[in-house]
């Protein structure tokens, strides 16, 4: 086994810069909420407390600065030592952490874990029927028209169809139930499944068609070699390379259209988090308020790059099985 150290040390460096850059920007979104609380705390502070105000103020003077400016670096104080955003970013996140432990209905553990199943399982599946249909309809045109179909359909009207057609059509998935029904992750899954496996069956039917024109295949045909042996052992070997550099970019697509699956099925993933990150609430001389919580929405967005980054880092891994180009030595 070669191990391709170059491209995992590149990948693990661009992933490393996206964590900091969701540091950065974690931090600097925290330091624009802490502005705006204080701003608009203050007043209620003066109109209902004006005892604490006047100390506040006072504590402002003797500093040389304004109340406003004060309140703000006392509110910041609770996250960061500093204000530089790098290290608001860090307190921020950790601070979502304890948020995270200290609310007993957001399983950050669970979320993840339903997240992995459920792509892992639909990734597994989109490989092997893409595959499939790809080698027995290879060089057929009907596969690239129904190639194009699924890709230009959002996931989430993909999903609506299923509800439609299972849960109030046929009364399959139980709706409006507490626990979520082991049937919302098989029918979450058949929604990636339909979306993706074209554009794998599609490329292995072009590809496929390609490498039987080769003339070692010519030769196995000629010791009697089966067709299906010539297909699965060696016209698969030999496009499994860029086949795995197609799943990687196909891997981003299933985990945002999962997100999209998720929120519509309430499969309490990372979707589910995100949706709750925005936290809707009813205020009737306003309508529908929606609350941003910084507490969810950075950490999963934290989440996410580290299972991109983890994925990506195993594609590099089976390139550097399938390909013997691949080095162990840097040069």
């Amino acid at each position: 086994m070669k191990v391709p150290w170059r491209g995992l040390s590149k990948i693990m460096g661009i992933y490393l810069v996206a964590v900091l850059v969701t540091i950065i920007i974690a931090g600097a979104a925290g330091a624009k909420l802490a502005k705006n609380y204080a701003s608009e705390a203050l007043g209620y502070i003066k109109a209902t407390n004006p005892e604490f105000y006047n100390t506040l103020k006072e504590n402002a003077t003797k500093m040389g600065i304004s109340v406003e400016e004060y309140y703000y670096r006392l509110i910041l104080s609770r996250v960061s030592k500093s204000d530089n955003v790098l290290s608001i970013g860090i307190g921020m996140l950790k601070k979502s952490r304890e948020y995270l432990h200290n609310t007993p209905n957001l399983n950050i553990g669970e979320a993840v874990k339903v997240t992995i199943i459920i792509i892992s399982i639909s990734l597994i599946l989109i490989v092997l029927s893409g595959v499939y249909i790809g080698l027995k309809f290879r060089g057929s045109k009907s596969i690239d028209i129904i190639s194009r179909f699924f890709v230009g359909i959002p996931s989430w009207w993909l999903g609506t169809i299923f509800i439609i057609i299972l849960a109030v059509k046929l009364d399959l998935i139980p709706l409006g139930s507490a626990k979520i029904s082991p049937s919302y992750y098989i029918f979450a899954i058949l929604v990636l499944v339909f979306i993706h496996a074209w554009e794998i069956a599609s490329y292995v039917s072009h590809e496929s068609i390609k490498e039987l024109k080769q003339p070692y295949i010519n030769a196995e045909k000629a010791k009697g070699v089966p067709e299906n042996v010539i297909l699965w052992r060696h016209v698969l070997k030999n496009i499994s390379i860029a086949l795995s550099s197609i799943t990687f970019q196909k891997f981003s697509d299933i985990f945002i259209d999962f997100i999209a699956v998720d929120v519509l099925f309430g499969l309490g993933g990372l979707g589910s988090l995100l949706k709750w990150g925005f936290i809707r609430e009813i205020d009737p001389p306003y309508g529908i308020v929606v609350q941003f919580n910084y507490h969810l929405f950075f950490v999963v967005t934290f989440i996410m790059i580290l299972l991109f980054m983890a994925f990506s880092m195993g594609i590099e891994v089976i390139k550097g099985i399938l390909d013997p180009r691949v080095s162990t030595n840097e040069r």
